[in-house]
């Protein structure tokens, strides 16, 4: 496979196994197509399906993503195709990917098809466990800013829908949480010292600072109380915000703390505003 990275070659010998970049020292998790065990005897396939399988197989292998997807969506259409089907698809639209990310959303929800379609059987489990990682690492290679991040954080979030207890990939999102908070903190801040208590940050801020803290909220406490206050200051223009999130952060936020309750902005009169817990 390529380094996701740099494009390097790098290999491995296990699916999902963690190996470096020789050249740029990235960290990638091993991916390679997935076999579809499929043969002649096949009751489920036509034989021209089955040779549409192994066409599309040999065109991942060369590298050719755009034929094999093709092929692989015709397939995929038809009664009951392997769960591998949409492995591969997916593994096809990530290395496809778009610059801004916007293709995540669309492998992470092959891969969810995939393993509802495998029902339990583990076969893709290694595989879309390296994909998730990969997934991560991406998003955590440079600084993200505007719909950027948010595409980002929305398939971060879907990786963990998709694999919940994951600690290397786990280790990346708080990676990127410290990384892309500093600019929205910054952003944040000057709303609040300009306004005072009448401060109203834009929403497009707040909902981005709110779901790039849900990646994990310990990870930047300071972005963190200042996403639960925005929110707490204007409840109203934030009332589709999904309160389990919402809970999810705040009893995060508050066993870090060691207080519970929501933290506030105070205005001291001879400094500047400061958070309290």
């Amino acid at each position: 496979m390529k380094c996701i990275s740099c494009g390097a070659e790098v290999s491995g010998e296990v699916l999902g196994s963690l190996i470096k970049c020789e050249y740029c020292g990235t960290t990638n998790s091993f991916i390679s197509r997935v076999t579809i065990e499929v043969n002649a005897s096949d009751s489920e396939f036509a034989s021209d399906d089955i040779r549409k399988i192994q066409s599309a197989l040999n065109d991942i292998d060369q590298g050719e993503f755009a034929d094999a997807l093709d092929v692989l969506r015709d397939v995929s259409s038809t009664d009951n195709p392997p769960p591998t089907v949409f492995a591969n698809m997916a593994v096809c639209t990530f290395w496809l990917g778009k610059d801004d990310f916007s293709h995540l959303p669309e492998v992470l929800k092959l891969l969810k098809k995939a393993s509802l379609s495998s029902k339990g059987s583990g076969e893709i489990e290694p595989f879309i466990r390296s994909v998730v990682y990969n997934t991560a690492k991406i998003a955590t290679l440079k600084n993200r800013y505007g719909s950027n991040l948010d595409n980002c954080t929305s398939a971060l979030a879907r990786t963990v829908d998709l694999v919940p207890n994951y600690p290397d990939r786990d280790e990346l999102l708080t990676e990127f949480v410290k990384l892309n908070s500093e600019s929205l903190v910054r952003d944040v801040w000057v709303h609040i010292k300009r306004d005072k208590k009448n401060f109203d940050a834009p929403r497009t801020l707040v909902s981005s600072l709110t779901n790039l803290v849900a990646l994990d909220p310990t990870a930047h406490l300071e972005a963190t109380a200042l996403a639960l206050i925005c929110v707490n200051q204007r409840k109203e223009k934030f009332s589709d915000v999904s309160q389990s999130v919402l809970s999810s952060i705040r009893e995060r936020y508050a066993r870090v703390v060691g207080k519970s309750g929501d933290p506030k902005i105070e205005f001291p009169m001879f400094s500047g505003p400061k958070i309290v817990n």
